[in-house]
């Protein structure tokens, strides 16, 4: 017993040597370096995907800001005028059938230049308001609808369309 107990102590002494030796030293100080190294490719890799990020982003902005549509008023007119006739033709199945029209119209421009400009409209709220009726003349076929609330709702949606450059 006492063999092995010398014997565990020897181990452990020349174990506690060898941390305590030159030779050790030098294979730390090699771990040392090659970690540090390491950790400053690893930095150059993240400050390069940042750049790369940063340099994206700010070719995707301004592409996106250049999404400038040219609407063919003249056509974009006429459609808006023939809406309008329903609104004077004095029958509430035309009223209802000119805000769908006008509301299907305004969501092909709000298509074609994207929904964030939808939320920079100065008259959004009414906008809501017509599309809520657009629903409920879809929901409810016994929903009335008067030749001034149609009159308005399409003024409404006509702003819209001028603000977005439609009209």
């Amino acid at each position: 017993m006492a063999e092995a107990k010398n014997a565990w102590i020897g181990l452990w002494n020349t174990i506690m040597e060898f941390f305590k030796s030159y030779q050790w030293k030098e294979i730390l100080f090699g771990i040392k370096v090659g970690l540090f190294i390491f950790s400053l490719l690893l930095l150059l890799a993240i400050i390069l995907v940042l750049l790369k990020s940063i340099t994206l982003n700010s070719l995707a902005k301004p592409a996106s800001n250049l999404k400038s549509i040219v609407f063919d008023k003249k056509k974009m007119a006429r459609k808006w005028a023939k809406i309008e006739k329903k609104l004077n033709t004095g029958a509430e199945a035309n009223y209802k059938l000119a805000i769908l029209e006008a509301d299907n119209f305004f969501d092909e421009i709000i298509k074609s230049v994207g929904y964030e400009k939808e939320k920079s409209l100065s008259n959004i709220i009414e906008i809501k308001m017509a599309r809520k009726i657009k629903n409920n003349i879809i929901e409810d076929s016994g929903f009335l609808l008067t030749y001034e609330d149609t009159k308005n709702f399409l003024a409404a949606y006509k702003v819209g369309l001028e603000e977005l450059g439609a009209l």
